[in-house]
């Protein structure tokens, strides 16, 4: 009779708690090859943006506490208050005041406004929101300028003799990430260990076992870095969860976001974000990977289809972009299963970067992904192999990224 999942192996959960009342015949062991020769079947393609699985920073805690970079900006936009054609006080957007010391000279305005750009020079920071200007500088005439008008840096002068005035920074706050405890185990009988299945070598069934167990902690690592939702937990029966781009990477943090609803994605929408993202953080810091779905992939390849043309000597023909050549710089193309259909990511990949707890010096360590071996003679004809880690993730600066989503994926 054809045996059953619970007749053919046992399953399931360590009878002991893991890690802390783990068995005291537990053993960290060296694992066949074959483990991870399976294991990585899948290209875990989201980690290896990450900075890889192996390569992950210890972060002591079980919280990634980080800040992100204020970048001195060259540009910025009037706020919420319009400057009268005689106003000194330059409100501006996002308490951004700071970036500005005393002795900038900007430009406000931009030529085809109705009034000619002029020039203004920074007398003092007022507050986070504001500065107090100079008005008619440089021979230049003031007008006023409603809610939007471009902020450009245009310069720097002081007077010889002057106090000296402390340049204002920042650090801007971001939320703490968490560590996900990643945590399984298998069960396998000694008599199935002996014997050959369905071309296994004998002694090798628990292993490959391991093996598809380690393949799916791995896979469902690989997919929360990109699509996870930081939360806290509320104990055994909801643990605390790790944020992935999808929480960092939000207009809300400075990031390009950007709702087609619906429309058909066109190259001139990928050319907005890059130019977007151009006059925030500058081309230098502007991410260099664009993630996509596959209809996605198959839009940006349609946007150059014309060009193909198929010498007389081959008979294969096609067009994969990896790598756009933009304003920017090279921007490379890759595709993935994992993002939802209808979503793009423009990522700066050394932002991202895979996190683990520390070892605790002349413990088991709890931190990298360990396999542990147990032969539970006390409880049972089986052996049990344990799969423990602590990983997390950081996603910083997300204002050098974007997202463009809800695009239509049949035109």
């Amino acid at each position: 009779m054809a045996g059953t999942t619970a007749t053919i192996r046992q399953q399931g959960m360590p009878d002991s708690g893991f890690p802390t009342e783990i068995n005291s015949n537990l053993r960290i062991r060296v694992v066949d090859e074959d483990i991870l020769d399976i294991s990585q079947v899948n290209e875990l393609q989201i980690i290896k943006l990450f900075g890889g699985f192996d390569g992950a920073v210890e972060k002591a805690g079980f919280k990634n506490e980080w800040l992100l970079e204020d970048q001195w900006k060259l540009r910025d936009t009037v706020g919420n208050s319009p400057l009268a054609s005689g106003g000194t006080a330059l409100d501006l957007s996002g308490n951004n005041a700071h970036r500005y010391p005393r002795g900038t000279i900007l430009q406000l305005g931009k030529f085809g406004d109705t009034d000619d750009p002029e020039l203004v020079w920074v007398q003092a920071q007022a507050d986070a929101d504001t500065l107090t200007i100079v008005r008619n500088y440089a021979g230049t005439t003031a007008a006023a300028r409603p809610n939007g008008s471009e902020v450009l840096v245009a310069g720097f002068a002081e007077v010889e003799g002057t106090t000296w005035t402390l340049r204002q920074t920042s650090l801007k706050e971001a939320v703490f990430n968490y560590q996900n405890i990643i945590k399984t185990a298998v069960r396998g009988s000694w008599a199935n260990e002996a014997i050959r299945r369905y071309g296994v070598a004998p002694g090798q069934d628990i292993n490959e076992q391991m093996a598809h167990s380690m393949k799916q902690a791995l896979q469902s690592y690989n997919n929360q870095l990109l699509l996870g939702q930081r939360d806290e937990g509320q104990g055994a029966n909801e643990p605390a969860s790790m944020g992935g781009v999808d929480f960092y990477v939000t207009s809300a943090n400075g990031a390009y976001f950007q709702d087609l609803s619906g429309a058909a994605l066109t190259l001139k929408d990928l050319m907005d974000m890059f130019e977007d993202r151009f006059y925030e953080v500058g081309a230098e810091n502007t991410g260099k990977t664009l993630l996509t779905d596959y209809w996605g992939y198959r839009k940006i390849n349609s946007f150059y289809d014309p060009g193909v043309r198929l010498p007389t000597e081959q008979n294969s023909v096609g067009l994969r972009v990896s790598i756009l050549r933009t304003p920017i710089g090279d921007v490379e193309v890759l595709y993935d299963p994992v993002v939802p259909k209808g979503k793009m990511y423009l990522l700066r990949t050394d932002q991202l970067m895979t996190t683990r707890l520390p070892d605790p010096p002349g413990q088991f360590p709890p931190s990298r992904l360990h396999i542990g071996l147990s032969g539970n003679t006390a409880t049972g004809d089986f052996t049990e192999m344990y799969l423990y880690g602590v990983y997390g993730a950081q996603i910083k600066n997300p204002a050098t990224m974007g997202i463009i989503h809800t695009y239509s994926t049949t035109t």
